[in-house]
């Protein structure tokens, strides 16, 4: 099986996750620190998309720009102006992939 690009599982992870699952998790079961700073182990509650993409920047899966990038579409689509499923290249930069069909005419 060949390597997984990170970015690209995130990014569709990004595009195909319900509303709710882009939120940052609120802090569980009376402990102060936010499920996303909890060590990975496990009983860790839910962390969410925003929580996977910082748990892949720290293990230094994607890199501090990308997670940037990745977090600015998590955003993006709760408010709804992002650009929806991109290509990220080595700098960061977003470009739409355009989801539309040709009919061969």
């Amino acid at each position: 099986m060949p390597p997984t690009d990170p970015v690209a599982d995130l990014l569709a992870m990004i595009d195909l996750a319900p509303l709710i699952d882009l939120e940052l998790p609120a802090p569980a079961g009376g402990n102060k620190w936010s499920a996303d700073l909890m060590e990975k182990k496990p009983g860790r509650p839910p962390v969410g998309v925003q929580g996977r993409i910082l748990d892949a920047m720290d293990d230094e899966r994607i890199t501090r720009r990308e997670a940037s990038r990745l977090l600015d579409l998590v955003h993006a689509r709760l408010r709804g102006d992002g650009p929806g499923l991109s290509t990220v290249d080595g700098d960061g930069n977003l470009t739409a992939i355009s989801m539309g069909g040709s009919d061969g005419g």
